[in-house]
C-alpha cells in the first residue's frame, strides 16, 4: 500500500509538471501559430506505466485575446473515476503580450473532466473537420449555403447529427457555426466550432460570445426536431430586414398568416413593437400544432432605428418579448 501511494503521489506529480512544460512550449510559440491551434487538442502519454490524457484548449475572447489552458487526466478504477491534474494557462494577446491566469480564469479550464467523459475525441474530429471543409469552399459556395444544414457522419463507430448555421450579418459578414451532437443515455452532448468571412473573403474564429448566440437554436432543433420552422422563420427575418425602414415602421403590432409546408399546417405571426428608445422591434414566430405533442414554436427578432441600423435580439430579449 505505501508503495502504490508513492506510485501515485509520482504519477500525479509528472503529470503536474508535463502539464506546465506544455504551458512553457506553447508559451514560446509566436502569437499566429498559437492563434491557428485547434480549439481542442489531446495527446496521450505513458507515466510510470500509466495512461495520460493531456488537453489543450484555445478560446478566442471577444477582445481578441486567446486564452490558452492544458490540463491532464488519468482514469482510475476501470475508468470509473478520473484523477485530474492541475490546470495551467496563459492569455496571450494579438500583439503577443503574455500574462498568466488567474484562479478564476483556470476555472473554465476544469472541463476536463466533461470533456474526457462525455465529448469524446470523435465529437470534435467531426467539429472540426467540417470547419476545415467549410473553409475550404470557394466564397461564392459558401455565401449560397442555407440557413440550415443537417447531416449524419460516422467517426469511429459513432453516428453523429452535424449542424451547420449560416447567417449573414447586416455589415456582410457571413458566420458559420458547426454543431456536432450525439444522444446518450445522459441526454445530448454537443460540441460546437465556427467562423466569420467576409464579402472579400477574410476568415476569423468566432469568439466565446459569439458561439453562445447559437445554443438556443441548437437546443430547439434537438429538443423539438422541426428544423422547417427554423428555416421559415430565419427566411422571414431576412426578407424583413431587407425592407425600407418606413415600410417596417408601418406594419401593425400583428401579422397573422397560414401556411403549409409539406403537408403541415404552420402559422406564421410577424410582431411589431415600438420601443422607448424608438427602435422598432420586429419579431417572427412559426407553430405547429401537433396530436401528440402540442405546440412547437420557433422565434427570432431584430431592432432597427430610425436611421436603419439593425441589431440582432439576444436571447434575453426575446425571452422578454413573450413574458
Amino acid at each position: 500500500m505505501i508503495f502504490s501511494r508513492n506510485r501515485k503521489d509520482q504519477v500525479e506529480e509528472r503529470m503536474n509538471a508535463a502539464v506546465r512544460d506544455e504551458i512553457e512550449h506553447l508559451k514560446t510559440l509566436p502569437v499566429q501559430q498559437l492563434a491557428a491551434l485547434p480549439p481542442w487538442a489531446e495527446r496521450k502519454l505513458f507515466i510510470n506505466n500509466s495512461e495520460v490524457v493531456l488537453y489543450v484548449w484555445r478560446t478566442l475572447r471577444s477582445n481578441g485575446e486567446h486564452l490558452l489552458t492544458a490540463q491532464a487526466t488519468r482514469k482510475l478504477i476501470y475508468g470509473l473515476l478520473i484523477y485530474l491534474s492541475k490546470a495551467e494557462g496563459f492569455m496571450v494577446s494579438e500583439t503577443g503580450v503574455i500574462r498568466s491566469l488567474g484562479a478564476d480564469e483556470l476555472k473554465s479550464s476544469w472541463r476536463g473532466l466533461h470533456l474526457s467523459n462525455r465529448i469524446k475525441p470523435y465529437m470534435h474530429t467531426a467539429a472540426h473537420g467540417e470547419i476545415e471543409r467549410l473553409k475550404a469552399l470557394p466564397l461564392p459556395q459558401l455565401t449560397a449555403l442555407p440557413p440550415l444544414t443537417e447531416r449524419k457522419r460516422t467517426v469511429d463507430h459513432k453516428k453523429i447529427d452535424l449542424f451547420v448555421w449560416h447567417d449573414l450579418l447586416p455589415d456582410g459578414e457571413h458566420q458559420l457555426v458547426v454543431h456536432a451532437a450525439r444522444q446518450t443515455m445522459r441526454g445530448v452532448v454537443c460540441l460546437g466550432e465556427g467562423f466569420a468571412i467576409s464579402s472579400t473573403g477574410v476568415a476569423r474564429d468566432l469568439n466565446t460570445d459569439e458561439l453562445k448566440a447559437f445554443w438556443r437554436r441548437l437546443s430547439y432543433i434537438t429538443s423539438q426536431g422541426k428544423p422547417h420552422l427554423y428555416v421559415l422563420v430565419h427566411n422571414e427575418i431576412e426578407h424583413l430586414k431587407a425592407l425600407p425602414v418606413q415600410q417596417l415602421a408601418a406594419l401593425p403590432p400583428l401579422t397573422e398568416r397560414k401556411l403549409t409546408i409539406d403537408h403541415q399546417k404552420i402559422k406564421l405571426r410577424i410582431y411589431r413593437k415600438l420601443l422607448p428608445s424608438g427602435e422598432h422591434q420586429l419579431v417572427a414566430q412559426a407553430s405547429q400544432s401537433t396530436f401528440w405533442n402540442g405546440v412547437y414554436s420557433w422565434a427570432e427578432g431584430f431592432s432597427i432605428s430610425s436611421t436603419g441600423v439593425v441589431r440582432n435580439s439576444d436571447d434575453a430579449e426575446m425571452d422578454s418579448f413573450f413574458a
